[in-house]
């Protein structure tokens, strides 16, 4: 958290806006590690990771981080409307 520069150790998910403390949050790879398992420079560069809900890490699995940023915003404008 120091590292992403957030204070108070409070965030909101990267993807649905969930307030974020301590105790329910995960690091997620916008560039999963699966897919850069040979890159350790890249898999643990600090711009690969974000702070998200751990329900928006099990749905995006390892789909495209634009991608799934994009489908979270077009259902959160569903709900919305």
């Amino acid at each position: 958290l120091n590292a992403m520069g957030i204070d108070k150790h409070l965030a909101p998910c990267e993807y649905c806006g969930t307030k974020l403390e301590p105790t329910n949050f995960v690091i997620d790879h916008k560039i999963p590690r699966s897919i850069v398992l040979d890159k350790h420079k890249i898999k643990n560069d600090i711009q690969n990771m974000v702070l998200c809900c751990k329900d928006c890490n099990n749905m995006k699995g390892s789909e495209n981080y634009k991608t799934f940023k994009a489908r979270v915003a077009v259902n959160d404008a569903q709900v919305h409307d």
